[in-house]
């Protein structure tokens, strides 16, 4: 049986469309949530855990953006920032790179207005604002 990140395939399709609702959720009413509140909600969907550390989260939240931007064109997971900082993380702007929708040579002010932008196009997307 082929494992993702442990999780078997069943599993992570699961987690990954728990996850795709719940964000989903939190967009459609134009607001934002948190790596912590994510993983809960992936838990309290699924009965699967992943924390805001694991690398399985990194691999669910590409999956879940791959997903919304052949859906909607937007990146889903730009509605969960971090706490501490109040903006995504390291991995959204890598994953926007890596995807070509922003350009590797992007200086912190340049990502953030990206970010911002398309913040807005999702909560358009999703039925928000």
């Amino acid at each position: 049986m082929a494992l993702t990140f442990g999780f078997s395939d069943a599993d992570w399709r699961h987690m990954a469309s728990a996850g795709y609702g719940y964000l989903a959720e939190v967009a459609a009413g134009s607001r934002t949530t948190s790596y912590s509140e994510f993983c809960a909600q992936v838990f309290d969907r699924t009965g699967h855990r992943v924390e805001p550390a694991d690398a399985a989260l990194g691999g669910l939240l590409a999956e879940i953006a791959r997903r919304s931007l052949s859906d909607r064109t937007v990146l889903l997971p730009a509605v969960i920032l971090s706490g501490d900082r109040g903006q995504p993380g390291a991995g959204f702007f890598t994953f926007a790179e890596d995807a070509g929708l922003l350009s590797t040579r992007a200086r912190q002010d340049a990502k953030l207005v990206f970010w911002a932008e398309h913040l807005n196009r999702t909560f358009a997307a999703y039925g928000g604002r």
